[in-house]
């Protein structure tokens, strides 16, 4: 995946959260990255390591699995830096998810850092902030 442009990665990764896909989430991501989560609370939490992160998934994708057809997301402002060994990404976007045990919208805005990697672009860091909710 070398050769993937980081937009293509970046959707990839959006669609295999919406699709509570761990094997793929797992590939698309470094061992070590460092996530900054909002909570279904509006808190931050940070998940330091692909195992912690994969962990905290595992327990929400179990909540989210009844919901799985009315998962989706949408891209609304993108804007990336790419140089030979680290491409930065910052993006708006829209998802449905689960949220006090109700489906909601939220609007969240993320920073992300791709870093080049022996197999290709991986995932190394992940800052989300909630915008915005609406009950869906």
């Amino acid at each position: 995946m070398s050769n993937v442009p980081i937009r293509t990665l970046t959707e990839l990764y959006l669609k295999a959260l919406s699709r509570l896909d761990l094997s793929k989430l797992e590939q698309l991501v470094t061992p070590n990255t460092l996530r900054v989560e909002v909570d279904p609370n509006g808190h931050p939490l940070i998940l330091q390591g692909s195992q912690e992160w994969l962990t905290y998934l595992r327990n929400a994708f179990m909540a989210l699995q009844p919901h799985k057809d009315q998962l989706d997301w949408e891209i609304l402002a993108f804007e990336e830096h790419t140089g030979p060994e680290l491409s930065t990404v910052t993006m708006k976007y829209r998802d449905h998810t689960l949220l006090g045990g109700q489906l909601a919208q939220q609007i969240q805005y993320v920073t992300m850092v791709w870093r080049q990697t022996d197999e290709g672009w991986r995932l190394g860091h992940w800052h989300a902030s909630r915008l915005e909710v609406r009950a869906s």
